[in-house]
């Protein structure tokens, strides 16, 4: 094997880490989403504004968005990480 080799399968290797990681952060993320606290706080950092926690059918929403977002993210870096 010649350095080209190692140095392309070295960038590859990096980029698949890169892509293995992101795609863990977000499954964490997706798992994390159902505890309604964390969502009132990101969205009371992110807005800074105060929350009604009592409007219980938009934090389902927002996490039903959060969700279908991290999981169409999550498919494109799968087919991404399958391309390498």
């Amino acid at each position: 094997m010649d350095l080209k080799t190692l140095e392309y399968m070295e960038e590859r290797a990096g980029k698949a880490r890169e892509i293995v990681n992101k795609i863990y952060r977000l499954n964490m993320n997706v798992k994390a989403i159902h505890d309604e606290v964390k969502v009132v706080r990101f969205i009371n950092y992110s807005f800074n504004t105060e929350f009604d926690s009592s409007l219980g059918d938009l934090t389902d929403q927002i996490k039903e968005m959060y969700v279908d977002a991290a999981k169409k993210k999550i498919k494109q870096l799968e087919e991404e990480l399958a391309e390498l």
